[in-house]
């Protein structure tokens, strides 16, 4: 018995010494749990704290790691608090109540993070930039790096091209003579405004240069240039030998402005002497004209000494018409003709004659052509044009081509003719006097040459 007695004591002895140490092992890692627990309790409180910056959250403020009080008992007023943010371990039974704030938070971050992630990928689209950036390239923790870089990179040289465009558009407005200053342009909300300013004054230079062009070629079909080709790169070449060609057109006016001169000053000399010969031949004919009246009278007195009647069948010749007369007789035709300073050369001059009758014969008597009377010209029975006689020759003679009631182009071997007198009704009836006038312009000439 007291063998046994002893062998259950030593039992007891060292079951009690394995309590102790088996005691003293579950003390130690209950040590080490507790540890481990605050130190994870004061990690998550780290992490929220550095979520909370620029956040505009406050969840570092709701969640502690320190021992707080939690016994309803010993502080009724702080302990209901404490139970909802505390992370101690004695307060591991309010675990998820104090980490659902937490959750929460971390839920709002991720969204945010993704909505960053879509508005990045937004950035990119309304950019109209070519390479596609998916929203899970932003969110994934190995890309959003490279991308974020990649998007900036490209969104900085959108940016220098609008910088240069508004620079270039603010240049070309200062070309064309008016202000546009590159912060209008820059300004998000009315920056349209001074870009329809600029495309109105784009669109009026282009109307004006295109005006301008209308006018150069229409100016170059008169002065019969080559019309320039303004529409290439060229135009200033193409300018340029415009107004090679117009100074040579007005060096050309300007010979000819003195050549006209000296054919005036010419032309006044001899329309002098011309007048002075007219004043003559006016003062022979009446002298001329005198003696055929002294010569009429000297023959009637003949026949009537001599017997003859003066309306019988016995009568000479009939009488000699009046040189005026004789003139209204002469035609000619139309030698040539001067387009540039309308004058033409026809045949008749100082030595022109006419045939009459005298018995059964004819005969040719000399009718000089006065200067300054005007005569018709027709082709083919239809009335051309009127001319003037300027200058009388010998055998020709030089008339202007009036501007006035012409029907045509004069042309060489056109006839001239003066036009027959109005009828007796025709100059009692001043209303009928210009009809008669057009109807003698183009009635054919008389057939008497």
């Amino acid at each position: 018995m007291g063998m046994l007695n002893r062998i259950v004591n030593i039992s007891v002895l060292v079951l009690a010494i394995v309590s102790v140490i088996f005691g003293a092992l579950l003390f130690l890692k209950r040590e080490e749990l507790r540890g481990r627990g605050d130190k994870m309790a004061a990690f998550i409180v780290d992490i929220v704290k550095v979520l909370d910056v620029n956040s505009a959250c406050d969840g570092s403020n709701n969640i502690s790691a320190a021992k707080l009080e939690i016994d309803a008992k010993k502080d009724p007023n702080k302990a209901a608090d404490n139970q909802k943010k505390s992370l101690y371990h004695n307060n591991y039974k309010n675990l998820e109540t104090v980490l659902a704030p937490v959750k929460l938070q971390t839920k709002s971050i991720m969204d945010q993070r993704d909505t960053l992630g879509t508005a990045l990928c937004d950035v990119g689209t309304k950019l109209e930039i070519p390479e596609q950036f998916p929203p899970a390239a932003f969110e994934g923790l190995p890309t959003y790096k490279q991308k974020k870089d990649q998007l900036l990179g490209l969104v900085t040289k959108v940016n220098d091209r609008d910088k240069a465009i508004i620079k270039q558009i603010s240049a070309s407005a200062t070309v064309m003579g008016f202000t546009l200053e590159t912060d209008a342009l820059k300004n998000l909300d009315s920056y349209a405004t001074p870009l329809a300013e600029f495309a109105s004054k784009v669109e009026k230079l282009k109307k004006r240069s295109d005006t301008y062009g209308e006018h150069i070629a229409r100016t170059c079909k008169i002065f019969q240039i080559a019309t320039p080709s303004l529409g290439g790169e060229d135009y200033g070449s193409e300018l340029a030998n415009v107004a090679s060609a117009m100074q040579k057109v007005k060096n050309e006016f300007e010979a000819t402005k003195v050549e006209l001169k000296d054919t005036k000053e010419k032309l006044a000399k001899t329309e002098e002497h011309l007048n002075q010969a007219n004043a003559k031949i006016d003062s022979l004919n009446k002298d001329i004209e005198k003696s055929n009246t002294e010569v009429a009278h000297w023959k009637k007195e003949y026949r009537r000494a001599m017997g003859f009647e003066d309306d019988g069948e016995k009568t000479e010749t009939e009488r000699a018409p009046a040189p005026d007369e004789l003139v209204k007789k002469l035609e000619g035709k139309i030698l040539e003709v001067n387009g540039k300073w309308d004058f033409v050369v026809i045949d008749l001059g100082k030595n022109s004659k006419i045939s009459l009758p005298e018995g059964k014969k004819k005969k040719e008597i000399p009718v000089p052509l006065p200067e300054g009377k005007v005569m018709m010209v027709c082709r083919d029975s239809e009335y051309i044009a009127k001319i003037r006689i300027t200058r009388v020759n010998d055998n020709t003679a030089v008339a202007d081509i009036l501007p006035d009631a012409r029907n045509g182009n004069v042309l060489v071997g056109d006839k001239v003719f003066f036009a027959p007198e109005p009828k007796a009704e025709a100059t009692q009836a001043p209303a009928k006097a210009g009809k008669l006038a057009g109807d003698a312009a183009v009635a054919p000439a008389p057939a008497a040459k």
